[in-house]
């Protein structure tokens, strides 16, 4: 049978205290939980970005966005902040990510650089500056959702760069008087003429020389009461990137999978953003047992192989049942029970769900809700005997969240194998 390594830190992590309910229930009319290929909004030499409205059926219940951007060897998004918080997966490369922020005092020597890589997590809270650049020499490729219950304009998430050409994606500085900025930065007006025209590019650039970076020096600021609590936790905790190839899966089951976590207790600058998310592996056509979220929409990304999503509604209705590939995105509603599978060969896939510490309920493994009901009236409410329920009850003991086809051992013999092991 499938040994699960610390699967109760797992538990810590997903079921914490229930944070605030109450998001928007899905609308009447048929159900859209697959995206498609969204609408590539900018494209450059450096790089592009590709964008999914929150517009669209399947995403504005949830009141998320989410983007793509890619960025070219030596590309540099140009530092910009925006009307929505972010949490970001990097699927490919390598990069540096940087943030400033309204705590850092002397800003001098006091900017937050991260060093990213496939796999890794890091957040931005809404307002908070950040800017991308590629380092490597392949391709580096971030995934993120954005959270916009707070926009400006429902709909229409606004950037706001701060440096390149005017038009669209232009940078605000060309909204002020040039004489007016000479006074502001204490400069004559030839040397902000230099700083508006000299770029002839927006949004994503290519600089004519490599940038080298020093090394982070991880040095935290003070904290200004007044300032808001997602920006006061980057200024308390000084970090906003997370490694999680470099930590032990919170969950791993042998030759079925593995789970990782990134929520508020691994990343506090997720708390702000009451956004988490999280990474999964299947293999060996293993299962992950079937759930609902009762406080959080996901956002589903297969990173690499091939599974297959189900999930029904309220009815009974199966309203998905598809086989998911690399690059698909796909949202499940809070409260809608999903099922994924291996379909051979390996499937993963990275989640972002719209809280910092969702609860999701099983329908089958020891932790299954089932377990919690008297067997006599489940076996009244299916019509079938009380055996019949313990049978299926008994067949997953010892297995939780992963499973693996068959291995589930009855009740009996699950208790002489344990006591076996301890004798």
């Amino acid at each position: 049978m499938a040994k699960v390594v610390l699967g109760s830190v797992l538990l810590l992590l997903l079921y914490a205290t229930v944070s605030q309910c109450g998001r928007e229930h899905v609308t009447g009319g048929a159900l859209e939980l697959e995206l498609g290929d969204g609408e590539q909004i900018f494209q450059a030499d450096g790089g592009s970005i590709r964008f999914w409205r929150e517009t669209e059926r399947a995403l504005q219940n949830a009141n998320v966005a989410l983007e793509e951007i890619i960025l070219e060897e030596n590309a540099l998004t140009i530092p910009k902040y925006k009307d929505a918080g972010s949490v970001c997966y990097v699927l490919e490369g390598k990069g540096v990510v940087g943030i400033s922020h309204p705590l850092q005092g002397e800003f001098r020597g006091r900017q937050r650089v991260g060093r990213v890589e496939k796999g890794d997590v890091f957040a931005v809270p809404r307002g908070v500056v950040v800017w991308l650049y590629n380092e490597g020499k392949e391709r580096h490729r971030v995934f993120c959702a954005l959270e916009t219950k707070d926009e400006l304009q429902a709909g229409q998430q606004k950037v706001f760069h701060l440096a390149g050409t005017g038009g669209r994606f232009g940078g605000i500085l060309h909204g002020f008087s040039r004489n007016v900025l000479a006074k502001a930065w204490n400069v004559d007006e030839g040397t902000v003429g230099k700083l508006l025209d000299a770029q002839k590019e927006t949004c994503i650039v290519k600089p004519r020389e490599h940038i080298r970076f020093p090394q982070p020096n991880g040095e935290e600021t003070d904290m200004i009461n007044r300032y808001s609590e997602d920006i006061q936790e980057i200024a308390a905790q000084g970090r906003f990137v997370h490694n999680s190839e470099s930590e032990f899966p919170d969950l791993f089951v042998r030759n079925a999978g593995w789970i990782r976590v990134i929520n508020r207790h691994k990343l506090p600058i997720l708390r702000g953003l009451q956004m988490s998310a999280l990474r999964g592996n299947l293999k060996n056509e293993a299962l992950c047992a079937p759930y609902w979220v009762l406080n959080a929409y996901q956002i589903i990304r297969v990173t690499k192989g091939r599974g297959r999503i189900q999930v029904a509604d309220e009815n009974g209705k199966q309203v998905l049942d598809t086989e998911a590939k690399e690059g698909s995105v796909y949202v499940i509603p809070q409260f809608y029970p999903v099922l994924k599978t291996d379909a051979g060969g390996g499937f993963e896939w990275v989640s972002f769900l719209t809280s910092d510490r969702p609860i999701p309920s099983f329908l089958a493994g020891d932790n299954s809700v089932y377990r919690g009901i008297p067997e006599e009236v489940m076996a009244a409410a299916q019509a079938v005997d009380v055996e019949t329920i313990r049978r299926v009850s008994d067949a997953r003991v010892g297995d939780e969240v992963i499973l693996r086809p068959g291995e589930g051992k009855p009740r009996k013999e699950a208790a002489a194998a344990a006591a076996h092991s301890t004798a």
